[in-house]
């Protein structure tokens, strides 16, 4: 039969281990949200880059001319060819898009 000692320390143990679980609990749930808000900023991030980029290729036909061909080589996901239709279809019928111009401008080439 375990002395009181044993069943102090037993106990003591049993709380120190629950205090770790608990504290691992945390961290673990701290790590979570910091992952959610990291994803958070990069959507926010991507969804104004894409804004700014629309835009200007709104404006201009040589920015109109690359994002149009980027997206028929890169897009390759049929779900998102769907999405992404309708723009294309807007973007190619604004025009401007001559061969002379369907080079992609200097300061927006791939690796520059």
């Amino acid at each position: 039969m375990p002395t009181a000692e044993q069943l102090t320390q037993d106990q003591n143990n049993a709380r120190a281990t629950r205090t770790l679980e608990q504290q691992i609990a945390e961290a673990e749930a701290r790590l979570a949200r910091l992952r959610t808000q990291s994803r958070q900023l990069e959507n926010g991030q991507k969804i104004i880059l894409g804004g700014m980029v629309l835009a200007a290729a709104r404006h201009d036909p040589r920015i109109r001319a690359w994002v149009i061909k980027e997206a028929e080589k890169g897009v390759t996901r049929d779900v998102d060819k769907k999405r992404l239709d309708p723009l294309l279809i807007e973007l190619r019928a604004m025009g401007d898009t001559k061969e002379s111009s369907q080079e992609e401008p200097a300061d927006i080439k791939q690796g520059s």
